[in-house]
């Protein structure tokens, strides 16, 4: 267990600096913002009695304590590899850069754990990603499967970045090929307003 934790740890670490705002093609915009507390859930593993942040911050300091990981709980590895298998493709997912399309489900569960709904999930059918974001738009759950319901399914459009602490998404990450920026900046239902620079500022 604790050999895996690495990888995934390196590249979710680079996320959790910026925040992210994804545009469907009825021009909604889904927040999405990664946080400490919640990188062990999505790799499948957890620890007690420390919380989640304080064992992140530790590692990340080279000062992590591995007796705090849950071996009382039943990991199934094949689960956890499929879950690492999406933290470690992570950049390719959020920028919209994997085969296919990227999809929002809105409302979105799974059929395994029936009684979590989130606020939506983040699809790319082709290669059976899905990532889970729950009611203040943080990263709760990582799957690879297709077994899930959800009321609406909206392909992403465009893709936007800021820095954590800043208030303008001032980075363009992916925009589909039949949109222009500008059309899509005055299309957002959203409450929303541009800087002088351009720079969109959601309300």
């Amino acid at each position: 267990i604790y050999s895996l934790i690495k990888g995934p740890f390196e590249i979710f670490d680079n996320f959790i600096y910026h925040d992210y705002v994804f545009v469907t093609e009825d021009y909604k915009t889904y927040l999405a913002k990664f946080e400490k507390k919640d990188f062990l859930h999505l790799i499948g593993i957890s620890v007690y009695p420390m919380n989640e942040r304080k064992f992140y911050d530790d590692y990340k300091d080279g000062k992590a304590n591995y007796g705090v990981i849950n071996l009382n709980k039943t990991y199934n590895r094949t689960t956890i590899n499929k879950k690492i298998s999406v933290i470690k493709n992570l950049q390719a997912f959020i920028d919209n850069k994997l085969d296919g399309e990227n999809l929002v489900i809105e409302d979105f569960k799974t059929l395994t754990a029936e009684n979590e709904i989130f606020k939506y999930a983040l699809r790319n059918d082709d290669r059976r990603y899905t990532l889970g974001f729950g009611i203040h738009n943080n990263a709760k759950s990582t799957r690879l499967e297709l077994a899930s319901v959800g009321t609406i399914r909206q392909k992403v459009i465009c893709v936007l970045r800021k820095n954590r602490d800043a208030k303008e998404y001032t980075e363009l990450i992916y925009i589909s090929k039949n949109e222009s920026i500008q059309s899509i900046l005055t299309k957002l239902k959203s409450p929303h307003h541009l800087t002088k620079d351009g720079c969109l500022i959601l309300d």
